[in-house]
């Protein structure tokens, strides 16, 4: 096993279990760990129901980063490409990670407001 496939095996890892707690919403609000955007913090249930979508793409994203790592390949790559491939996957998933789970507390803030009664009546 190559230096950077031993690396990426490690952030698949990584991402597998820093993803299990947001999953299984057993992480609380706070300024240091989740996915912390203005929608999880103004409301509870979205913090809990957004946190554990995000833990669970987290989670995905690090099984395929080490089952990707571990199968074996037919055509050998050069180190320097299999980096440059590997880091290019691990950056687009984060990035696809991310922006789902902002769109996903964004929604679920709206619909809870909405579903919300009006506490100003006209």
């Amino acid at each position: 096993m190559s230096r950077f496939q031993l690396a990426f095996l490690l952030v698949g890892l990584l991402f597998l279990v820093l993803g299990w707690p947001l999953a299984t919403r057993r992480v609380p609000p706070n300024r240091l760990y989740g996915l912390r955007i203005r929608a999880t913090f103004a409301d509870s249930h979205v913090w809990y129901d957004a946190n554990a979508v995000a833990g669970r793409d987290t989670m995905a994203l690090g099984l395929t980063i080490v089952i990707l790592v571990l199968l074996p390949l037919r055509i050998r790559l050069q180190e320097d490409v299999y980096a440059a491939v590997g880091g290019a996957f691990i950056g687009v998933g984060t990035l696809i990670v991310t922006f789902r789970g902002w769109r996903t507390a964004n929604r679920m803030l709206r619909t809870t407001k909405e579903n919300s009664p009006n506490e100003t009546l006209t």
